[in-house]
């Protein structure tokens, strides 16, 4: 059985544009980020560390999509208030947090997708404190919204 680390280095790793960089996070207090890439001697500390705080029991999830030839990064986690946050990088430039979502069941599994096409949509899922799932969608990179 994978662990979460186990887990979270390979998705990062997968939605590194690069693919020469190799991430990871310790999840203790706050997210830990370790990189290696071509050019660069040695381990170092990536971008990440120190820039948010995910509660000890967090899940994480991540994607990655284009958006008009600009590669978009997305890490979705829970704090420890249990509210659900985004946390993004657009290209080259520094990371951002972006929107929140509403609290959830403390320690919820945590997915999100994007889908390419006439309408591009991203979608996050999780469950809510009363143990019911949610859906958001954003259609076209807009505002979130809740599923149907």
């Amino acid at each position: 059985m994978s662990t979460t680390l186990e887990k979270i280095t390979k998705l990062l790793r997968y939605f590194t544009p690069s693919r020469s960089k190799f991430q990871f996070t310790q999840l203790t207090s706050s997210a830990h980020q370790r990189c290696h890439s071509t050019g660069k001697s040695g381990w170092y500390d990536g971008e990440l560390t120190g820039k948010f705080t995910a509660a000890h029991y967090s899940n994480l999830a991540v994607m990655r999509y284009d958006n008009n030839g600009t590669w978009c990064l997305r890490v979705i986690y829970q704090s420890t208030d249990n509210i659900i946050h985004i946390l993004c990088r657009d290209g080259e430039k520094a990371w951002y947090s972006g929107s929140t979502f509403p609290a959830g069941f403390q320690g919820t599994s945590i997915a999100c997708s994007y889908v390419a096409g006439g309408t591009y949509k991203r979608f996050v899922y999780y469950q809510k404190p009363d143990t019911t799932f949610v859906e958001y969608i954003s259609p076209n990179f807009s505002d979130w919204s809740v599923g149907k």
